[in-house]
Protein backbone atom coordinates (compact mmCIF):
# COMPACT_ATOMS: atom_id res chain seq x y z
CA UNK A 1 0.00 0.00 0.00
CA UNK A 2 1.61 3.57 -1.12
CA UNK A 3 0.84 6.37 0.94
CA UNK A 4 1.83 9.83 0.54
CA UNK A 5 3.64 11.09 3.29
CA UNK A 6 3.45 14.63 3.46
CA UNK A 7 0.12 14.31 3.09
CA UNK A 8 -0.08 11.99 6.29
CA UNK A 9 2.71 14.71 8.41
CA UNK A 10 0.02 17.58 7.48
CA UNK A 11 -2.94 15.33 8.62
CA UNK A 12 -1.69 14.58 11.85
CA UNK A 13 0.55 18.32 12.68
CA UNK A 14 -2.43 19.90 11.94
CA UNK A 15 -4.84 21.87 14.50
CA UNK A 16 -7.59 21.57 13.08
CA UNK A 17 -7.54 18.17 12.57
CA UNK A 18 -10.21 16.63 14.89
CA UNK A 19 -8.94 12.89 16.55
CA UNK A 20 -10.68 10.17 17.56
CA UNK A 21 -8.58 9.85 20.99
CA UNK A 22 -4.51 11.17 21.71
CA UNK A 23 -2.45 10.17 24.55
CA UNK A 24 0.95 8.65 25.54
CA UNK A 25 1.50 5.13 24.80
CA UNK A 26 4.55 2.55 25.39
CA UNK A 27 5.15 0.70 21.86
CA UNK A 28 7.22 -1.82 21.26
CA UNK A 29 9.94 -0.65 18.89
CA UNK A 30 11.76 -3.64 16.70
CA UNK A 31 15.10 -2.51 15.97
CA UNK A 32 17.43 -4.40 13.55
CA UNK A 33 20.83 -4.42 14.77
CA UNK A 34 24.41 -5.61 13.19
CA UNK A 35 24.55 -9.00 11.65
CA UNK A 36 21.04 -9.62 11.99
CA UNK A 37 20.95 -9.21 15.42
CA UNK A 38 17.38 -7.36 16.43
CA UNK A 39 16.35 -6.24 19.68
CA UNK A 40 12.79 -4.93 21.08
CA UNK A 41 12.91 -1.34 22.80
CA UNK A 42 10.17 0.12 24.78
CA UNK A 43 9.34 3.72 23.73
CA UNK A 44 6.82 6.32 25.41
CA UNK A 45 5.32 8.30 22.57
CA UNK A 46 2.38 10.30 22.00
CA UNK A 47 -0.34 8.90 19.74
CA UNK A 48 -3.28 9.63 17.58
CA UNK A 49 -6.30 8.01 16.32
CA UNK A 50 -7.90 9.24 13.28
CA UNK A 51 -10.70 6.56 11.74
CA UNK A 52 -9.03 3.81 10.70
CA UNK A 53 -5.16 5.55 10.85
CA UNK A 54 -3.00 5.11 14.19
CA UNK A 55 -0.33 7.96 14.09
CA UNK A 56 3.05 7.84 16.43
CA UNK A 57 4.81 10.55 16.66
CA UNK A 58 8.78 10.57 17.65
CA UNK A 59 8.51 10.87 21.63
CA UNK A 60 5.95 12.28 24.18
CA UNK A 61 5.62 15.97 23.22
CA UNK A 62 2.03 16.33 21.48
CA UNK A 63 3.92 18.65 18.43
CA UNK A 64 6.66 16.07 17.52
CA UNK A 65 7.02 14.86 13.83
CA UNK A 66 5.54 11.79 12.69
CA UNK A 67 7.80 8.56 13.26
CA UNK A 68 5.60 5.96 12.00
CA UNK A 69 1.33 5.05 11.40
CA UNK A 70 -0.54 1.97 11.66
CA UNK A 71 -3.47 1.43 8.81
CA UNK A 72 -6.23 -0.58 11.45
CA UNK A 73 -7.66 -3.09 9.32
CA UNK A 74 -8.20 -6.45 10.05
CA UNK A 75 -6.91 -6.44 13.41
CA UNK A 76 -8.37 -6.78 16.80
CA UNK A 77 -7.48 -5.14 20.04
CA UNK A 78 -6.16 -7.95 22.65
CA UNK A 79 -5.81 -7.60 26.45
CA UNK A 80 -3.87 -10.63 27.35
CA UNK A 81 -4.13 -10.17 31.60
CA UNK A 82 -6.40 -7.89 33.26
CA UNK A 83 -3.66 -7.46 35.98
CA UNK A 84 -0.76 -4.94 35.62
CA UNK A 85 2.84 -6.06 34.22
CA UNK A 86 5.88 -4.57 35.43
CA UNK A 87 6.00 -1.89 32.70
CA UNK A 88 2.37 -0.93 33.17
CA UNK A 89 -1.42 -1.84 31.39
CA UNK A 90 -0.24 -4.41 27.73
CA UNK A 91 -2.61 -4.68 25.50
CA UNK A 92 -2.26 -6.42 21.97
CA UNK A 93 -3.34 -5.29 18.60
CA UNK A 94 -3.81 -8.79 16.45
CA UNK A 95 -3.49 -8.38 12.55
CA UNK A 96 -4.49 -10.91 10.06
CA UNK A 97 -2.00 -11.32 8.05
CA UNK A 98 1.00 -8.95 10.06
CA UNK A 99 2.59 -9.79 13.40
CA UNK A 100 1.05 -8.33 16.41
CA UNK A 101 2.37 -4.92 17.71
CA UNK A 102 2.03 -4.68 21.47
CA UNK A 103 1.08 -1.30 23.56
CA UNK A 104 1.32 -0.21 26.82
CA UNK A 105 -0.66 1.95 28.89
CA UNK A 106 -0.21 4.18 32.83
CA UNK A 107 -3.83 2.59 33.65
CA UNK A 108 -6.46 -0.04 33.49
CA UNK A 109 -9.14 2.60 32.25
CA UNK A 110 -6.69 3.93 29.73
CA UNK A 111 -5.87 0.73 28.06
CA UNK A 112 -9.72 0.26 27.97
CA UNK A 113 -10.40 3.85 26.52
CA UNK A 114 -7.68 2.79 23.73
CA UNK A 115 -8.62 -0.80 23.22
CA UNK A 116 -12.28 0.41 22.68
CA UNK A 117 -11.38 2.90 20.08
CA UNK A 118 -9.34 0.72 18.02
CA UNK A 119 -12.18 -1.70 17.95
CA UNK A 120 -14.36 0.62 16.67
CA UNK A 121 -11.68 2.55 14.21
CA UNK A 122 -12.11 -0.29 11.56
CA UNK A 123 -13.99 0.04 8.35
CA UNK A 124 -15.56 -3.20 8.74
CA UNK A 125 -17.38 -2.20 11.70
CA UNK A 126 -18.59 1.07 10.45
CA UNK A 127 -19.96 -0.59 7.37
CA UNK A 128 -21.88 -3.08 9.65
CA UNK A 129 -22.96 -0.47 11.43
CA UNK A 130 -24.21 1.74 8.64
CA UNK A 131 -25.89 -2.00 7.37
CA UNK A 132 -27.72 -2.31 10.66
CA UNK A 133 -29.05 1.23 10.31
CA UNK A 134 -29.94 0.67 7.09
CA UNK A 135 -31.96 -2.53 7.81
CA UNK A 136 -33.79 -0.58 11.01
CA UNK A 137 -34.80 1.94 8.40
CA UNK A 138 -36.07 -0.42 5.76
CA UNK A 139 -37.98 -2.34 8.37
CA UNK A 140 -39.23 0.44 10.10
CA UNK A 141 -40.44 1.81 6.42
CA UNK A 142 -42.41 -1.37 5.41
CA UNK A 143 -44.53 -1.18 8.75
CA UNK A 144 -48.29 0.43 8.53
CA UNK A 145 -47.93 3.82 9.41
CA UNK A 146 -49.98 4.94 12.03
CA UNK A 147 -49.99 7.94 14.62
CA UNK A 148 -48.88 5.41 17.80
CA UNK A 149 -45.77 3.78 15.87
CA UNK A 150 -44.22 6.20 13.57
CA UNK A 151 -40.05 6.20 13.82
CA UNK A 152 -39.40 9.43 15.29
CA UNK A 153 -36.30 10.86 14.55
CA UNK A 154 -34.07 8.55 16.39
CA UNK A 155 -33.25 5.20 14.71
CA UNK A 156 -32.48 2.66 17.90
CA UNK A 157 -28.76 1.83 18.23
CA UNK A 158 -28.85 -0.47 20.58
CA UNK A 159 -28.32 2.22 23.65
CA UNK A 160 -29.58 2.01 26.55
CA UNK A 161 -32.90 3.48 27.43
CA UNK A 162 -31.48 5.90 30.12
CA UNK A 163 -28.91 6.91 27.39
CA UNK A 164 -31.47 7.57 24.83
CA UNK A 165 -33.67 9.31 27.04
CA UNK A 166 -31.08 12.06 27.97
CA UNK A 167 -30.11 12.72 24.59
CA UNK A 168 -33.32 13.28 23.90
CA UNK A 169 -34.17 15.83 26.75
CA UNK A 170 -31.05 17.69 25.87
CA UNK A 171 -32.15 17.98 22.08
CA UNK A 172 -35.25 19.12 23.20
CA UNK A 173 -33.75 21.47 26.14
CA UNK A 174 -31.40 23.16 23.27
CA UNK A 175 -34.22 23.27 20.63
CA UNK A 176 -36.44 25.40 23.57
CA UNK A 177 -33.02 27.65 24.52
CA UNK A 178 -32.47 28.21 20.68
CA UNK A 179 -35.82 29.25 20.24
CA UNK A 180 -36.11 31.70 22.81
CA UNK A 181 -32.88 33.94 22.36
CA UNK A 182 -33.93 34.72 18.70
CA UNK A 183 -35.93 33.53 15.65
CA UNK A 184 -33.31 34.99 12.90
CA UNK A 185 -32.03 32.63 10.47
CA UNK A 186 -28.62 33.18 9.05
CA UNK A 187 -26.84 31.35 6.42
CA UNK A 188 -23.09 30.62 5.98
CA UNK A 189 -20.95 28.92 3.89
CA UNK A 190 -18.36 26.33 6.06
CA UNK A 191 -15.01 25.60 4.34
CA UNK A 192 -14.18 22.29 4.51
CA UNK A 193 -11.59 21.55 7.41
CA UNK A 194 -8.27 20.09 5.83
CA UNK A 195 -7.99 16.25 6.29
CA UNK A 196 -11.40 15.68 7.72
CA UNK A 197 -12.06 13.11 5.01
CA UNK A 198 -9.48 10.15 3.82
CA UNK A 199 -9.92 7.49 1.53
CA UNK A 200 -7.26 5.20 0.38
Amino acid sequence: MRFNKPELNSLASNPATRFDKEGLLIITDRQEGFLWRSSEVRVERWCKLRGNLLFYLKDKDPKSAVAGLLVLENCRARIQNEERDPDGYVFDLDFKDSPSERFVTRSSAERLAWAQCIEQASSEKLNALIRQLKDQIVSQSRQPSSGASSMGNHIDLGMPLEQQMQEQLQLHGQLADELSVSVSVTTEVVAPIEGDLIQF
